[in-house]
């Protein structure tokens, strides 16, 4: 059963290298637009994408540890509290980031919809470009969302197959 665990901390794993890669690859547009942009609006997508770069890397490289360190005990755990216990434990533990899902979307969707008006309205090029950085944001959220919860639901259909 715990193989189950295992591959799921990897997915998160993977999951987490892919939003520290986003946040470094949007680090090196933001310098490049810096120091090779001819207009003002590549220059204004500095600071922005450089915020999304410390973003992405505050959210990434502490999942990648916590993860690595999680995994790291789990059959250690599998074989203290046994397979019955182990799968109540793992049940609860997904039942209780089940909130993140919501909250990702309710982020993308505000995030769209101040990207939209400052957009719409003539806010000036360094807004135009916090709302380029926000339909970024919004969007990894989405795709992020996307993918995370599609493991989380099938690996709780395993748990809750394993729980009968």
């Amino acid at each position: 059963m715990y193989q189950h665990t295992i591959a799921w901390y990897q997915g998160e794993i993977l999951e987490a290298w892919f939003i520290v890669g986003a946040g470094v690859c949007l680090g090196l547009i933001g310098l490049l637009c810096h120091f090779y942009g001819q207009s003002t609006g590549a220059k204004a997508l500095f600071v922005p994408m450089m915020v999304l770069l410390v973003l992405f890397l505050a959210i990434g490289v502490p999942m990648i540890y916590s993860n690595i360190q999680t995994m790291a005990n789990v059959a250690d755990t599998y074989q203290a509290v046994g397979e019955t216990q182990f799968v109540v434990d793992e049940l609860k533990r997904v039942a209780n980031f089940q909130y993140l899902y919501p909250m990702s979307i309710a982020i993308s969707v505000v995030s769209f919809a101040v990207a939209l008006a400052l957009l719409h309205f003539d806010v000036g090029v360094k807004w135009k470009a916090w709302a380029v950085a926000l339909l970024i944001l919004g969007t990894s959220f989405a795709v992020i969302d996307y993918f995370s919860k599609e493991r989380a639901n099938g690996y709780r259909a395993v748990l809750e197959q394993a729980k009968k």
